[in-house]
């Protein structure tokens, strides 16, 4: 029971914040795109390179290699030099599972910011992202 008591003192427990401001009901339009489907997509990207889940352990915080921030701006710089990428262009075969996320969160945050326009040819095909005109 002490080893117990012991360990908790060692956590940080961080308030619940209230995150009311970041709410908006605001709707974006994907176009014939199905958000459903795009997420199967990653999912099967993620499968095929055969990325598994670390066990997590409560006495490490991983800082996260890749940012959102980080992979817009690659992305965005790439659209510059071609006008379509594939998303499996972004990534190589290394690649970890936080990266294919942020990658993905990069492409979701330029469609809204109207960005990029992204297609895909058929169910968990890969994404075409093109930049907007």
């Amino acid at each position: 029971m002490r080893q117990y008591e012991k360990e908790e003192l060692k956590a940080y427990y961080k308030p619940r914040e209230d995150l009311s401001i970041f709410e908006k009901n605001e709707t974006i339009d994907l176009g014939p795109l199905d958000i459903k489907l795009i997420v199967k997509s990653i999912n099967n990207i993620i499968n095929k390179r055969g990325i598994k889940e670390k066990i997590v352990d409560i006495h490490e915080i991983d800082k996260d290699e890749y940012t959102v921030k980080d992979c817009t701006v690659n992305i965005v710089s790439r659209l510059k030099k071609n006008k379509k990428i594939l998303f499996t262009e972004l990534l190589n075969e290394k690649s970890t599972r936080s990266e294919i996320v942020a990658y993905f969160l990069s492409i979701l945050e330029l469609i809204k910011l109207k960005v990029v326009n992204v297609e895909q040819n058929k169910n968990f095909s890969d994404l075409i992202i093109m930049e907007r005109k």
